[in-house]
């Protein structure tokens, strides 16, 4: 089985390639959540996935809140691999998803890192489309190389060299403040076609005299803003203008 969790459709295109060519179940993290369904059967010979971008040279706090309430029923050392999706550096990510399964007496085996278009567009510009198109070649091709590797349930996670600034200092504090909802607005744009709501992994969205509302709770998957088929979503003073990203071949569930 392959958790995962994914706003402009990286993590989750990974997830289903993986899937597909390992004939694995993909489950969504938000989802997950949501449902308050966190106890899953696993198979003797069952490989573990979590599939996720980097926030802030971290796993989103989500997927570290989930690993926290799982239950893996039938847990005897199977392989368990990370997945992580990222447009710039990953720093001592996969540390952090480790420590969280350390925490429940499992044993991170295999570690996959993919570089991918960056889609934070609150932050900088996104990648030009010559650059985007490379990335996503060069993922596809290391998918392919990523599903050998885990079909034969390879080891190779170890310590990453990192920044501590980085890592504890500068990370934290872009997530803490990346986390607010009331940057969000809309321009006249807006057609009220709720892709915004389907789209936000969190249900956090709902339309109010067709348009959209951010509740508290974002995780800053940048789904919304990204997805939005007008452009008219913006966060701050920043986006407006950024061309939005989205993989191209994702197939999205919502």
């Amino acid at each position: 089985m392959i958790f995962y969790f994914s706003g402009t459709g990286n993590s989750l295109y990974a997830a289903q390639t993986i899937a597909k060519e390992q004939q694995e179940q993909v489950i969504s993290i938000a989802k997950a959540i949501q449902n308050q369904e966190y106890c899953y059967e696993v198979k003797e010979s069952e490989a573990i996935g979590f599939c996720y971008p980097v926030h802030g040279w971290r796993p989103p706090s989500i997927v570290l809140e989930f690993i926290q309430k799982l239950e893996l029923k039938g847990y005897k050392g199977q392989y368990i691999y990370s997945v992580l999706t990222c447009g710039g550096t990953w720093e001592y990510t996969c540390e952090f998803l480790n420590k969280a399964l350390k925490a429940k007496g499992w044993q991170l085996s295999g570690d996959y890192k993919l570089k991918m278009p960056h889609n934070f567009i609150t932050m900088s510009e996104p990648n030009s489309l010559e650059y985007t198109a490379e990335k996503l070649a060069t993922a596809k091709k290391q998918l392919i190389l990523y599903n050998e590797q885990i079909k034969r349930h390879e080891v190779n996670y170890k310590k990453q060299r990192h920044s501590v600034f980085k890592s504890y200092i500068l990370g934290g504090l872009l997530l803490s403040l990346g986390k607010s909802e009331k940057p969000f607005y809309v321009m006249d744009g807006c057609k009220g076609c709720g892709l915004c709501v389907k789209a936000c992994p969190m249900n956090l969205i709902e339309l109010k005299d067709g348009k959209p509302y951010w509740n508290p709770g974002c995780q800053q998957c940048l789904g919304c803003i990204n997805r939005c088929p007008q452009n008219a979503i913006q966060y701050g003073k920043n986006t407006e203008g950024r061309r939005r990203v989205v993989n191209p071949d994702c197939k999205f569930d919502d």
